[in-house]
């Protein structure tokens, strides 16, 4: 389940379809930080720096 958030997330920030607040809140997470600390642990940079 959190590799399909991820390859989704990742196909999102490619495309430039939402921001990192939008996915965030779109995949249910309740901040920012939050969702960023859950990218960054499974790619390996934070989602600014992937897009």
């Amino acid at each position: 389940m959190q590799q399909r958030q991820i390859t989704e997330a990742k196909r999102r920030l490619i495309r430039g379809e939402n921001s990192t607040k939008e996915l965030a809140f779109q995949f249910g997470f309740n901040s920012i930080s939050s969702f960023s600390r859950f990218f960054k642990k499974a790619v390996g940079v934070s989602p600014s720096v992937f897009k």
